[in-house]
């Protein structure tokens, strides 16, 4: 107890001053990045608990500390996607009260650290953006690493360990996307599905932002994290990788015709030279038991709206996956994951908690740039293959996604009119000076 003190003690000391020697106009990024290492380090289910709920209420108070931090951007209009979150997390946690008291208390610092983290995001300036991304970088690599050293040294995560079994094993999942018995690296956030989502949103920011970023960055970050999500395993997360870039190669400035096209010979030439190994991956995927456990997920859905009415209208409780289970409305197969966050909420917040979900993405991609919305369609994509509201580093990422300030109008990628008057009435003040 005494050494987690001392550490906790040092860590606070060093973000203080951290924030007091960074400049006014970067202090709320420095508070979203340093939150997000908090909660991408700390908050794996094998970390001990104290560890657990420190960094927990760490990341809540960076992240609140952000939000209220004078300057920063400010919402030009009603912001719906913040009065969908807040309502998600009153309705989860009145309903839990009555249904499943025993989801709340998660449930309360899960909707917090949203909350927190999303207001935060909202306010970012160009220079905190700029300062959050290379911090949201530098964790991806990290964790690349820590992944390489899990998978060719350890064969466990670094450094909390694996789940373990009742006998005392280490629970270890194979990597289909590298077969012969390899492992999945869960890097230190505890499962390789979030692991792979913190390098997929790292991976999309970085192209998205190229024409900012110099050459070699490129070309160290693009390739570190390909080789994370890769022995990841994770085939969800590729595909929402996937789905983004392709959302961003459609958007860029110029050459998308020649680009897209590029994508389609190659993509075609692909499919004929190895169309015997896809083909048996194919057959592979839809035999294996993660396929048919989210497959299955679906049919859940008419038993769920059989309930009585006002459990169909609002769950039975966050938390209670267990209890649908046992009683016969998740599918009843050895594997007692839904691993479809659409489901889940369906089941334990009812169609009200799936509506407000649901309000939040369309919302936010309708009023998003391409950057947001390259992220936005990586999170759609994972609602098909995992329970990510209940993991705070995976919902931190997510409600920032939501937020995410546009820095461009429309789909075309161009500078808006006012950044680039901004731009104009800079430089005219410079000359001004210069004379």
């Amino acid at each position: 107890m005494v050494t987690w003190s001392v550490i906790g003690l040092v860590v606070v000391s060093t973000v203080l001053v951290a924030l007091l020697v960074t400049p006014p106009e970067r202090r709320r990024g420095l508070c979203a990045a340093l939150a997000t290492v908090a909660l991408v380090f700390g908050v794996s289910p094998t970390a001990p608990d104290a560890v657990q709920l420190t960094t927990q209420f760490g990341a809540i108070g960076l992240f609140g500390l952000g939000a209220v931090l004078p300057g920063g951007q400010r919402a030009g209009r009603p912001d719906m996607v913040l009065v969908f979150l807040v309502a998600f997390g009153v309705v989860g946690v009145a309903v839990g009260q009555v249904a499943y008291p025993a989801g709340t208390t998660l449930l309360l610092r899960l909707i917090a650290t949203a909350v927190a983290g999303y207001v935060c995001c909202r306010r970012l300036g160009p220079d905190d953006r700029d300062v959050f991304l290379t911090g949201l970088v530098v964790v991806a690599l990290a964790e690349c690493a820590i992944g390489v050293i899990e998978f060719f040294v350890t064969t466990e995560p670094v450094p909390w360990g694996a789940k373990r079994r009742d006998d005392g094993s280490a629970r270890t999942l194979v990597n289909p996307l590298l077969g012969g018995g390899a492992i999945r690296v869960s890097g230190t956030v505890g499962h390789p599905i979030p692991y792979a989502a913190v390098l997929a949103v790292a991976l999309i920011s970085i192209v998205s932002r190229k024409r900012r970023l110099r050459p070699w960055v490129l070309w160290v970050c693009v390739p570190a994290l390909a080789l994370g999500l890769l022995l990841s395993g994770s085939r969800s997360v590729f595909l929402g990788v996937a789905a983004g870039l392709l959302l961003l190669l459609w958007n860029a400035q110029s050459g998308v015709v020649v680009r897209v096209a590029a994508v389609g010979v190659a993509t075609t030439i692909a499919v004929v030279v190895f169309s015997d190994q896809i083909l048996t991956a194919f057959a592979y995927f839809f035999e294996s038991g993660s396929y048919l456990n989210r497959a299955g997920s679906i049919s859940a859905v008419p038993l769920l709206l059989e309930r009585v009415p006002l459990e169909v209208l609002f769950g039975s409780g966050f938390g209670s996956d267990a209890e649908l289970y046992r009683r016969g409305f998740f599918p009843q197969a050895d594997f007692r994951v839904i691993d479809n966050q659409l489901v889940t909420t369906l089941g334990t917040t009812g169609v009200t908690g799936l509506a407000l979900v649901l309000g939040m993405l369309i919302v936010a991609l309708r009023r998003g740039d391409v950057h947001r919305r390259s992220m936005l369609v990586l999170w759609c994509a994972m609602s098909f293959s995992f329970d990510y509201l209940s993991w705070f580093a995976m919902l931190a990422l997510f409600a920032m996604a939501l937020a995410w300030p546009a820095e461009t109008t429309g789909n075309t990628g161009r500078p808006s009119r006012t950044s680039v008057l901004s731009a104009a009435g800079s430089r005219r003040r410079q000359q001004l000076r210069a004379r």
